[in-house]
């Protein structure tokens, strides 16, 4: 069961990052993005990690090495039961790069950033957050 439902968390911050990305790069107002994202389907994890993005801070809950980690096993569980699931596939795609660039040890949501084009930073002090990403 545990599977099953980091499945639909992956898929569900991706889906937030990449609609918050769509959407700033059409021209929109991030806060205005949001705001309709908060009312969407996917809007339980919109509101659970809204502040984590707008601040650019990613305290972990749940740490992103442990969601790919989750994706991997997902992965593996389609595979040996002959399905293909790409909406995982592209969530793990993203969690991966996201702890290439050094989000391993932050919350899952940080992936949001490396999706917005911003390098999610290991810890410094007491702040988590994200800068922006040199030669992406």
């Amino acid at each position: 069961m545990k599977l099953v439902v980091n499945a639909t968390l992956g898929a569900s911050i991706v889906a937030f990052g990449e609609s918050l990305a769509l959407g700033t790069s059409l021209g929109l107002d991030q806060e205005a993005v949001l705001d309709v994202l908060a009312e969407s389907p996917i809007g339980s994890v919109v509101s659970a990690k809204r502040a984590n993005v707008e601040a650019n801070r990613y305290p972990p809950s749940f740490k992103l090495r442990h969601a790919a980690k989750d994706l991997r096993l997902v992965a593996e569980a389609a595979e040996a039961a002959g399905l293909d699931l790409k909406e995982a596939r592209a969530a793990r795609a993203w969690l991966d790069e996201a702890a290439e660039h050094g989000a391993a040890d932050l919350d899952y949501s940080a992936v949001v950033a490396t999706i917005l084009g911003k390098e999610a930073q290991v810890l410094r002090g007491d702040l988590y957050s994200a800068e922006p990403s040199r030669g992406r």
